[in-house]
């Protein structure tokens, strides 16, 4: 990828992506990464530059184990990123375009939906 940041090299932008979910209930299996092995290849070949990873709530997290399945898909995509040469999480626009630059792509989470937050 070109050091150029302009719009034609950010990539494609999904901003809703239910992966979170996935790598939770992934997370026994084993401690293969599964970012690399299960999604990079299509990721990569479809042109991906930006994903919001939704933190989503089955059912059967709600209400009681509601925080505790939101923190452990976050947990988890930050287990699956570190140390990895295609993705980066990021909280902001410098991030975003930083991870670009070297052909990363930049994962923002997101929320669908607040019963993470409780009933508060």
């Amino acid at each position: 990828m070109p050091n150029s940041t302009s719009a034609q090299n950010i990539g494609i932008i999904d901003m809703h992506f239910d992966l979170l979910m996935d790598l939770y209930e992934k997370r026994h299996i084993d401690d293969r990464n599964i970012l690399e092995t299960e999604y990079w290849p299509d990721m990569q070949a479809g042109g991906l530059g930006v994903i919001g990873a939704a933190i989503y709530l089955d059912g059967k997290y709600l209400p009681e184990m509601a925080l505790r399945a939101a923190i452990g898909q976050v947990s988890r995509l930050h287990h699956q990123v570190r140390g990895s040469q295609h993705f980066a999480i990021c909280r902001s626009h410098a991030e975003i375009l930083a991870a670009r630059q070297v052909g990363k792509i930049a994962f923002l989470i997101t929320m669908e939906g607040v019963e993470a937050l409780g009933t508060d």
